[in-house]
């Protein structure tokens, strides 16, 4: 009766709900150096957190406390540098051996760098179908050409403009230039994204 009693308002308070958790895989570059660290900035955040708190229960001692909470903060803030910096070094070493290493190889110097932009990762949710998806779209488009059907049409200065470049020199793709246009690549898709 008692556990009939308590599991009643644990389901009240807390009703059961079932969560999928899907495992995102791990970098390739990640090692157990790089756990080391990330598990080091996270316990030294811990303690600068607790000394915070500390100091905030302390009211009294205010000047010894505040002394702890600074070391507490540049020891995490110097950590979490050295972390940041550790995985950069580890990304940068991967990419470029993985490419080095293939070379000589199109189709495997392909494959890394959709590794890399993260290409063909399968879709982070199913629930939504592709029928779904295309009505959404479909009713988005026609509701802006509903609302733009009377405005002008833009004004665009290269409209008009033939373009007449050529490409006259053609040189060997090294490894850096590569990572260095990915990278371009890269960091010009996360400002499209984060200001949309």
């Amino acid at each position: 009766m008692y556990e009939q009693e308590l599991t009643s308002i644990l389901d009240r308070l807390m009703p059961f709900r079932e969560v999928t958790h899907r495992a995102r895989p791990s970098d390739p570059w990640f090692d157990k150096d790089c756990l080391e660290a990330k598990r080091l900035t996270w316990r030294l955040e811990r303690a600068y957190r607790a000394t915070c708190r500390k100091a905030d229960i302390e009211i009294s001692a205010v000047a010894g406390t505040s002394t702890a909470v600074r070391v507490a903060k540049d020891a995490w803030y110097a950590q979490r540098r050295n972390y940041r910096e550790l995985c950069q070094r580890k990304r940068s070493a991967f990419w470029c051996d993985t490419v080095e290493t293939d070379r000589k190889s199109p189709r495997s110097l392909w494959r890394s760098v959709n590794q890399l932009l993260g290409r063909g990762q399968p879709p982070e949710s199913s629930a939504i179908s592709v029928d779904e998806f295309s009505r959404f779209f479909n009713d988005k488009v026609n509701a802006v050409r509903l609302n733009t059907a009377g405005a002008l049409k833009p004004f665009s200065p290269t409209s008009g403009l033939v373009c007449r470049c050529r490409l006259s020199v053609r040189s060997t793709l090294t490894t850096s230039s590569l990572l260095y246009l990915i990278y371009l690549t890269k960091a010009r898709l996360l400002i499209h994204f984060q200001y949309q």
